[in-house]
């Protein structure tokens, strides 16, 4: 598959523009894509070399995808070339535009790629696979809020338990990465209420007061998802999934 093939087989998914309070959740499988030698291409000079460094198949192959694909996309939506997009990182580690004409967030876990991209607003996303052999009962109680902690020793069973766990966990990512803020927003200081499919969800940081939307994709598969906006400003989220 060439270079240009792999950005059609991208491009003929996904709707032409992206305008407004529109947001598109691009969901891939990594076996319609081309392999990693192709796709290198798509990055730029100093990701090359990033790259390069890598010692773990598992680990280049996923690091690859992941921006060669985000470039497609952002190529295509600002029209221009997928490696001349200006990617930089902000404050606290999270990519941006430099010129923050387009916002994205990007996840991926197992097999699947998540991509979130608005024209106006931050946004974040999460996607996990579950787990079962996870110790989720020691993350749960040493770093989730009392409230949700709580829920989970509540007798749910066990199967049931395992996912609302996981509703929690990606909640939370998508907040922190929305945020902005990562690792440096306390994981236990907001709370995620995982039967809820929409809702708000509060936080601090430095004393100012913060809110953003959280939704909580309901899926059949061993997978989880979440995604965050605004709270004050609506965006329309389509799911467009490529695994064919």
């Amino acid at each position: 598959m060439s270079n240009n093939a792999a950005s059609h087989l991208l491009l003929n998914f996904i709707p032409p523009r992206l305008k407004g309070r529109d947001a598109y959740l691009i969901e891939l499988d990594r076996h319609v894509l081309p392999s990693h030698d192709e796709l290198i291409h798509y990055l730029t000079p100093s990701e090359k070399k990033h790259v390069s460094s890598i010692k773990y198949a598992q680990s280049y192959d996923r690091v690859v995808v992941s921006r060669a694909v985000l470039r497609i996309l952002l190529g295509y939506y600002l029209s221009c070339s997928p490696s001349s997009v200006d990617i930089t990182v902000g404050g606290h580690g999270k990519p941006i535009l430099k010129e923050e004409s387009l916002f994205f967030n990007v996840s991926h876990s197992k097999n699947k790629y998540m991509y979130l991209l608005a024209r106006e607003v931050s946004v974040g996303v999460d996607i996990e696979y579950i787990n079962s052999r996870k110790h989720w009962q020691e993350i749960a109680r040493d770093y989730f809020h009392p409230d949700e902690y709580s829920f989970l020793s509540n007798g749910l069973d066990r199967s049931d338990l395992i996912r609302q766990f996981y509703r929690i966990w990606v909640g939370k990512e998508a907040v922190m990465k929305f945020s902005g803020l990562g690792m440096a927003l306390p994981i236990n200081s907001f709370c995620i209420f995982p039967y809820k499919e929409l809702q708000e969800v509060h936080y601090e940081f430095n004393s100012e007061q913060s809110c953003c939307s959280l939704q909580l994709i309901n899926r059949q598969d061993l997978f989880t998802c979440a995604t965050a906006s605004p709270a004050n400003k609506k965006i329309d989220i389509k799911h467009i999934i490529i695994n064919e």
